[in-house]
């Protein structure tokens, strides 16, 4: 996770309990807190009042549960990504208000089938993640006071190319029509340039 993010350019904070981690995140130069992130005042350490978003992927899946509900009374607006290794934590994480769960076991069954019923497929959507390639999958939020709102989309995208359109009441339109105009609360899935 943390790789995946310092490739994106995302500043990130990493929080654990191993003590022999930290030579390596000090080679790795990355930020981090030695200290248990199921505990209040070392989510605190971290900045979690501030965060935009935390990424719950420790071993237990029970202090998966109570990191996000923490995380979830310190920063109401905080976006959780939790992970989940038995099909009843899942249900957990979201009721303690995590936004989005991934079962490792499951993704990756997920992934291996599609990769080997539609390589090319899989290959197309995961352009982020080769190097190889100046292509990448973006979203693009169109929020309250954006100069975005009534815009059409050809003005928004630039030279990216818009696959998907999803409207703040949950409509979704695919390949939308160039000359669509943008409003609050729109959801832009877009194929471009980095």
């Amino acid at each position: 996770v943390a790789r995946a993010l310092e490739a994106e350019g995302v500043r990130f904070v990493v929080l654990d309990r191993d003590e022999d981690l930290e030579e390596q995140m000090i080679s790795d130069g990355v930020f981090y807190v030695i200290g248990d992130p199921a505990v209040e005042p070392v989510l605190r350490s971290a900045g979690i009042e501030r965060a935009k978003g935390l990424i719950c992927a420790v071993d237990d899946d029970a202090d998966n549960v109570y990191i996000a509900l923490a995380a979830r009374s310190l920063n109401p607006d905080i976006f959780i990504v939790g992970r989940a290794s038995a099909e009843a934590s899942a249900d957990r994480l979201y009721r303690a208000g995590a936004d989005r769960v991934i079962s490792p076991y499951v993704s990756s069954g997920r992934h291996m089938a599609l990769a080997a019923v539609r390589p090319q497929v899989v290959d197309y959507l995961d352009v982020g993640d080769r190097e190889a390639t100046n292509l990448r999958l973006e979203e693009l939020s169109v929020g309250s006071g954006s100069q975005l709102v009534g815009r059409q989309l050809t003005e928004a995208c630039g030279t990216s190319l818009p696959l998907a359109l999803r409207r703040a009441d949950g409509q979704i339109v695919t390949n939308p029509e160039p000359n669509i105009r943008l409003q609050e609360g729109d959801l832009l899935v877009l194929l471009g340039e980095r």
